[in-house]
């Protein structure tokens, strides 16, 4: 799990070393609260993406060790924080595409973040 997140503005000489200005993104943090008809999406959305790592765990040994392997990291997994979960659903994704992982990395929005990794988590039943 990174430290911070950032968005790339310009690369600047391309080196060797490269040398970019990038943008640092703010801590993205989510307080319950402040929104009740989201939080109920986003609880929802929550437990939907939980149910379905449990439902291809059972299907898929493979994707079962990804989830014990990677599930004492808890620092990468807290159900309460609807970005760390998106984070995780996402890096269970073994068929994900390289831009549809991205696009969750990429997404500030807590909703949107974890739909994007619902869909992956969808592709991985299928």
């Amino acid at each position: 799990m990174p430290h911070r997140r950032i968005n790339l503005l310009s690369v600047d000489e391309v080196g060797p070393p490269i040398d970019v200005t990038v943008s640092h993104w703010d801590r993205l943090k989510y307080v319950r609260g402040e929104d009740s008809s989201r939080d109920d999406t986003i609880r929802a959305l929550s437990q939907e993406v939980l149910g379905t790592i449990r439902e291809v765990a059972q299907m898929n040994a493979l994707f079962k060790e990804q989830v014990v392997n990677l599930v004492p990291s808890s620092h990468m997994f807290d159900m309460n924080d609807p970005y760390r979960l998106a984070d995780f659903a996402a890096a269970l994704s073994i068929g994900g595409d390289a831009e549809d992982l991205q696009a969750v990395l990429e997404e500030k929005d807590p909703e949107l973040r974890l739909h994007k990794s619902l869909v992956l988590l969808s592709k991985e039943k299928e």
